[in-house]
């Protein structure tokens, strides 16, 4: 029997070659397609995951309603000094980092570039690297009390330049010199890896801005619960501030978001596959029919609106709505006739194919 229904399908592929290699190309572009989605999918999620746990199960973002995206925002926002030290008396926060991120020009070997400052509060630089796993490839962290001095990443310290940035070196930030007291160890991302971070206050000297903050994050103690503790910082904050214009955002809210882009994504793979099923389910149904006529298996052409009387397909179909051949032919091709042609090899059994 096996040997027969192998005969058979030979038989079929080699019958229309046109047919059977289009056939045979549209199913691997569908598959490969399919695979393709998925495995974008997956490293997607696998993606997102890794910048969740990087972000920190234990920090809290707070920023002005007016940031650009997510992450530490350019340019002044609605934090202020005021916020920092509001947030700094509740008890279960181990540290409160203000930031402040500007653009600035960086001379280094004759080559001038405009990058992106970080302006951190050198008192808890150190907790507030590592608990993200930002770790030096060699020096030290800022330290309370510096000045003049910034950590780079790694990209911009190795091969930015014509001429590697080495630890103690200096380069020139809106034309005053930094020197360089740590470089941190490669990421494999641009944003990371370019990274210049150099203590706040000399940022704000740099842009005129004695009292710029545009965001800040709130480390919680551990054990004390992540929902309630954003709860209360944006309780505090709406009573000291007496306005809205601010938010708060924090692990949970971030997985959220980011599980709504995976379930996106989940659909729209969903989708292809559920289309390749129907092409090829139509396929079979706008192609040719078998059935059985004096015992013999005749090619015989029948498409999706042709009618089957007594096993044969009936071209004119009065008073049939096309729905309902439609529905019949699909019925027909996909799940009576595969597994009858099956049952006539081995039982010479006369196909059954239900009327329309």
């Amino acid at each position: 029997m096996i040997k027969q229904i192998i005969q058979i399908i030979i038989k079929n592929l080699t019958h229309r070659k046109l047919r059977t290699y289009l056939t045979i190309l549209g199913i691997i572009i569908g598959v490969t397609a399919l695979i393709s989605l998925m495995t974008l999918g997956q490293g997607l999620e696998d993606g997102l995951t890794k910048q969740f746990d990087k972000f920190g199960i234990r920090r809290i973002f707070i920023a002005s309603k007016t940031t650009e995206s997510f992450g530490p925002p350019s340019g002044i926002g609605t934090i202020t000094k005021d916020d920092v030290k509001t947030l700094e008396k509740l008890p279960f926060l181990e540290f409160v980092q203000p930031m402040y991120r500007d653009s600035a020009e960086i001379d280094y070997n004759h080559k001038k570039e405009v990058m992106r400052i970080f302006g951190l509060d050198t008192e808890n630089v150190r907790q507030f690297l590592e608990e993200v796993g930002r770790e030096l490839e060699e020096g030290r962290y800022l330290e309370e009390g510096d000045s003049h001095i910034a950590i780079i990443g790694y990209e911009l310290a190795k091969n930015y330049f014509d001429k590697e940035i080495p630890l103690k070196g200096s380069i020139d930030i809106d034309g005053q010199k930094f020197r360089i007291i740590g470089i941190l160890k490669e990421e494999g991302s641009r944003e990371n890896d370019m990274a210049i971070m150099i203590p706040i206050d000399d940022l704000r000297l740099l842009k005129n801005k004695p009292e710029a903050i545009t965001a800040m994050t709130a480390q919680v103690v551990k054990g004390y619960n992540i929902d309630e503790a954003a709860t209360k910082i944006e309780r505090a904050l709406k009573r000291e501030r007496n306005d809205e214009n601010f938010i708060v955002t924090n692990p949970k809210q971030i997985k959220e978001q980011a599980g709504m882009i995976l379930g996106a994504v989940r659909w729209v793979v969903s989708a292809i596959a559920a289309i390749s099923l129907l092409v090829g389910g139509f396929d079979r149904v706008w192609s040719n029919g078998i059935y059985r006529r004096n015992d013999r298996n005749i090619d015989r052409p029948c498409n999706l609106f042709c009618c089957w009387r007594n096993n044969k397909p009936v071209w004119n179909c009065k008073n049939r709505p096309q729905h309902k051949l439609l529905a019949h032919n699909i019925w027909n091709y996909i799940f009576i006739l595969p597994w009858s042609n099956i049952r006539n090899i081995s039982g010479n059994t006369r196909i059954k194919i239900k009327a329309s």
